[in-house]
């Protein structure tokens, strides 16, 4: 079994539960040949044995994570209207992060691996 699933099919909101599900599925298009794992509680998705992306769902909000804090400082405006720390990026089930932001930002963090 992959590590990421029961972390997934243990979120008891199902709209989350798809939420993050959706999320894992584009970051796999975006970031081919990704290896999973759970770091630190994490799921989080590797590349060449460099934490790349991770995900997981807080209690107030679901969190995207680049493993870089540098990544958001190159969308200043795209991020504005989003809650965030240096780190990490908070959305909800009703305001997912839009697939080409997505995109973006991994092809900015991957640029370093």
């Amino acid at each position: 079994m992959n590590p990421i699933d029961p972390y997934i099919t243990n979120i008891e909101n199902p709209k989350e539960r798809l939420a993050l599900e959706n999320l894992r599925k584009t970051l796999h298009e975006l970031i081919p040949g990704a290896t999973e794992c759970i770091s630190y509680g994490v799921p989080t998705l590797k590349l060449h044995w460099k934490w790349v992306a991770g995900f997981a769902r807080c209690k107030n909000h679901l969190s995207f994570f680049p493993f870089s804090g540098s990544i958001f400082e190159y969308f200043p405006e795209e991020i504005k209207d989003w809650k965030h720390t240096k780190s990490s990026l908070h959305f909800t089930v009703e305001k997912p992060i839009p697939k080409d932001f997505l995109k973006k930002m991994m092809q900015k963090r991957l640029e370093s691996v």
